[in-house]
């Protein structure tokens, strides 16, 4: 039992199956809008634009349906985002973004190829690209890829650090504690990714920067600087339109497919000792509960 149940209020209304029910009403009114944005564009089949518009809409109607239940939570945002990092902090920390995006890809293709001679239909749903507009030219698609990119590098960090870290991570700490909180969210945040390994490493990595730093701020910068090398990597990297629309497009070559493997005898040492290393306490405490007493 808490001595000071202050820091506890806001979270009798912002409790965990709150945010996901709200994601699946929020999923469920974004298709069917999204349904009939495609009729919009039915005559132009191979045009990426309502799948963009799906996405950024997903992330607006999460953020308005959520307003009011945030609003009388009366939630204390300075407590929850805590002071900006300095740029030393930001810049010790901001180079972790390389490795994750290795360990990200590398893992990405230790599921992919095994599944994909396996059960190649259901890898190639369950790993399809979510995007083609990386293979369609700038000024024909310019609002496309200005929506993606506001998206994918802006929206989506701010808005799953917020609520993933800063409101799920809070509440579940308190009614678990914080080492399993840590965990439960991570395995939640790679749960809404296709690439589960990965994103639960980054979910986890994330945590324990908002720990550490008592900042919000700090996994928000991390994420966008991850977000954004992914889609540069995407722009650069993606297939010739002939190809893109062909199942075999994401298996590598002899010498990629040992480039991978030798970069996961690397990497995965890296994640394991990264985890190992900062494997959750029962001392540890969420920035918002910092200051909570406890009686013993």
């Amino acid at each position: 039992m808490q001595d000071n149940l202050t820091p506890f209020i806001p979270f009798e209304k912002l409790r965990g199956r709150t945010l996901i029910w709200v994601c699946l009403l929020s999923q469920v009114l974004c298709g069917m809008i999204s349904y009939e944005i495609a009729k919009v564009f039915s005559d132009n089949a191979g045009n990426p634009t309502p799948e963009i518009i799906s996405v950024f809409l997903f992330y607006v109607l999460f953020f308005i349906i959520i307003s009011p239940i945030l609003f009388r939570s009366k939630l204390s945002y300075t407590k929850l985002f805590g002071a900006f990092p300095q740029l030393s902090t930001i810049s010790k920390y901001v180079i972790w973004t390389v490795p994750l995006v290795i360990f990200s890809i590398v893992v990405f293709y230790l599921q992919f190829l095994p599944l994909h001679y396996l059960m190649p239909e259901f890898a190639d749903w369950w790993f399809e690209d979510s995007s083609e507009l990386a293979n369609l030219p700038l000024q024909d698609y310019f609002f496309a890829h200005v929506l993606e990119f506001f998206t994918i590098v802006l929206v989506a960090p701010i808005v799953e650090e917020f609520f993933i870290r800063g409101i799920m991570l809070t509440r579940w700490s308190i009614k678990w504690g914080t080492p399993k909180a840590i965990l439960v969210s991570s395995f939640l945040f790679g749960l809404l990714h296709s690439n589960i390994i990965g994103a639960c490493l980054f979910g986890f990595v994330m945590c324990v920067l908002y720990i550490r730093t008592k900042s919000l701020f700090m996994p928000i910068v991390l994420h966008v600087a991850n977000n954004f090398t992914a889609w540069a990597i995407g722009m650069v990297s993606s297939p010739d339109q002939e190809v893109q629309n062909q199942a075999s497009e994401m298996v590598l070559n002899p010498s990629d497919t040992m480039l991978i493997l030798a970069a996961s005898v690397i990497i995965i040492p890296w994640a394991i000792r990264l985890i190992w290393k900062n494997l959750p306490k029962d001392d540890w405490r969420v920035p918002y509960l910092v200051d909570a007493s406890y009686l013993e």
